[in-house]
């Protein structure tokens, strides 16, 4: 609620973007509604699943809307900053040069595959745990995962890099593999929204489902172990992030993981 209230108040910043309207209203579904969701779930099972899902049905929306808040307290990205990082660091611009050293298809199909696999991620976690009926559990782990992605939208507000989708060449996908690379660049390519590459929320957001999992869903877990693996490699040897972006990405969700569920069990007063 407190994300969305300070991304209202932005609103009335004088560079707010000429949509500036249609993100309002968005905002005040979710701070009008939300409230009246917790006050009223308990009249009715459709507004009950709406309470308990709603920080993620969200997501979507969030994402493409920072493309447009990203532009409100500054004028340019920092990808010269995050650039400079990666050559510190590994002396070269991964997001091309990793490709070169591993030119392999099979090995750009299975990286893609888990890249693509993001987008089962969250279903495949919080989706058994709701049927099950693991209440507390499938909450703990909605506010943990809820954080991460927050924690990543903030950093793009104030903070946008584009990465090296927008920035250096594009790889063609047809030399990646035979579907999945192709698949994944007309995701992307559709869906995108510039500024969002520090630190990678697809990383941040599935290592932390990744730990939830591991502590909440066994099967799960063991399920979504490789593909994680996978996407973590394949953001970079896609060229949709830079190394660092994938380093600070993996740092977030690590940090959730750890500490996500111990704040949440002080205040409940309950064990992990």
């Amino acid at each position: 609620m407190a994300y969305f209230a300070m991304n209202t108040l932005l609103l009335a910043h004088p560079n707010r973007p000429e949509n500036w309207l249609s993100l309002f209203l968005f905002h005040l579904v979710y701070l009008v509604g939300v409230p009246l969701l917790v006050r009223f779930s308990n009249r009715s099972p459709v507004l009950s699943f709406f309470r308990e899902w709603y920080p993620i049905l969200g997501v979507a929306l969030m994402y493409g809307e920072l493309q447009f808040l990203n532009r409100i307290l500054t004028d340019r990205y920092f990808d010269s900053v995050a650039m400079r990082w990666e050559e510190a660091l590994f002396g070269q611009q991964l997001a091309v040069t990793l490709r070169q050293m591993i030119p392999s298809k099979l090995f750009g199909e299975a990286v893609h595959f888990g890249y693509f696999c993001y987008y089962l991620m969250l279903p495949s976690l919080f989706i058994p745990l709701w049927l099950m009926k693991r209440h507390r559990e499938f909450r703990i782990s909605m506010s943990v995962v809820g954080a991460a992605y927050i924690s990543c939208y903030l950093w793009y507000i104030f903070w946008p890099v584009t990465g090296p989708y927008w920035q250096l060449p594009q790889p063609n996908p047809d030399l990646e593999g035979w579907f999945f690379p192709q698949l994944t660049n007309t995701i992307v390519a559709a869906g995108s929204s510039r500024g969002s590459a520090f630190p990678s929320s697809h990383i941040a957001a599935s290592i932390t489902v990744l730990g939830m999992a591991r502590l909440y869903n066994k099967p799960a877990y063991r399920i979504l172990f490789l593909p994680v693996m996978l996407l973590t490699v394949g953001t970079v040897y896609g060229g949709f992030h830079y190394a660092v972006d994938a380093l600070a990405g993996l740092a977030t969700g690590l940090m959730f993981d750890w500490l996500g569920p111990r704040v949440i069990m002080r205040f409940d007063g309950r064990h992990l």
